[in-house]
């Protein structure tokens, strides 16, 4: 058995979608690490592209950018190679339980269901628009 837990901040807030075996949502979450190096802090910061299966209408209004949440999983990444000829890793992870653990000041979503067949995004988990320096955390 594989069991994953990360604790980071909402970066695209949670997607409402129906497929064939029911509702999803999907969000992106990035965790940062900071260290000290030579007395220079250093900071790195992992994106995941997350999918959560279980009552996904009643907590999709919750995760929205910036809230800390802690989650429990599975992590499946994905190697891909971009449009430049680089590979790059898809961090995929797939959510089994999830829990508030902060609050962001937020407005209420507006989220509207996807189509049935819309594909979960792999690649860059940023939404265009949205620069990292922006972030929240």
């Amino acid at each position: 058995m594989q069991k994953t837990i990360i604790i980071g901040n909402i970066g695209q807030g949670a997607q409402f979608k129906e497929g064939a075996s029911g509702s999803f949502l999907t969000f992106t979450v990035a965790v940062n690490e900071r260290w000290k190096k030579d007395g220079e802090t250093k900071e790195r910061t992992t994106w995941y592209n997350c999918v959560y299966n279980f009552k996904a209408d009643v907590l999709a209004p919750y995760l929205t950018r910036g809230t800390q949440v802690y989650l429990e999983g599975k992590l499946n990444p994905k190697i891909y190679t971009d449009g430049r000829g680089m590979n790059q890793i898809d961090m995929q992870f797939t959510v089994r339980e999830i829990q508030l653990v902060g609050a962001a000041k937020r407005e209420e979503p507006a989220l509207a269901p996807a189509p049935a067949a819309a594909p979960i995004s792999a690649g860059v988990p940023v939404a265009a628009g949205e620069d990292s320096e922006d972030l929240p955390f």
